[in-house]
């Protein structure tokens, strides 16, 4: 109960005049919305992935985890004093923009790849999962980032390698062929294939 006393003069008579208002609904609401504000914050700046929150409207960073700064090489006060278009993270802007025009077209964004980089030039591959967030009439996005620079580089590495084998297999002045335990050639290089008139 939230109460409230006055001693006022009724007829030169003193009185006492008192309110008293129930705000059980009033704190049970806040603290729900405390204890809410709590488990988002704890998940935002513990999360394993690169977060940020941007106030869409005026193109500002509101807030970073460790792993943002981490990803960036950028400083918490670098990032949130500039504007997203001032302090360009991406090699190509407008891929961002994309991006962006896709979460407020449909509210989310998933595995939407792009291309950073960092504050000592280093280029990384981003996945991007955004959801858009209307506060107070607002447009914000929450948008986190899995860098996938080392599973990109492996896949390259991976073909490079298989161009090299292919060529050097189609390449060969003898012939080479693969096959299975049970004598099906598999594959045959086009040396072999001559040699067997084929």
């Amino acid at each position: 109960l939230l109460f409230s006393a006055e001693l006022i003069e009724l007829e030169d008579e003193a009185c006492m005049l008192s309110m008293a208002l129930d705000i059980t609904e009033r704190i049970r609401t806040e603290r729900a919305t405390r204890e809410s504000e709590e488990k988002f914050s704890k998940a935002f700046y513990a999360h394993a992935t690169a977060m940020e929150i941007v106030d869409l409207d005026n193109k500002k960073r509101v807030d970073l985890n460790k792993n943002f700064l981490e990803l960036t090489g950028y400083t918490r006060e670098e990032l949130t004093q500039s504007d997203i278009e001032t302090l360009n993270l991406w090699k190509d802007s407008k891929i961002y923009q994309e991006a962006i025009k896709k979460l407020v077209q449909f509210g989310t964004v998933s595995a939407f790849p792009l291309e950073a980089v960092t504050k000592s030039g280093e280029s990384k591959h981003i996945l991007m999962n955004a959801a858009l967030l209307d506060l107070a009439g607002r447009n914000w996005a929450i948008e986190s980032f899995v860098d996938i620079t080392e599973q990109i580089l492996a896949e390259n590495k991976a073909h490079v390698s298989e161009e090299r084998y292919q060529s050097l297999f189609e390449n060969m002045p003898i012939g080479v062929y693969r096959s299975t335990p049970e004598g099906q050639i598999l594959e045959a290089s086009p040396a072999f294939a001559q040699m067997l008139r084929y």
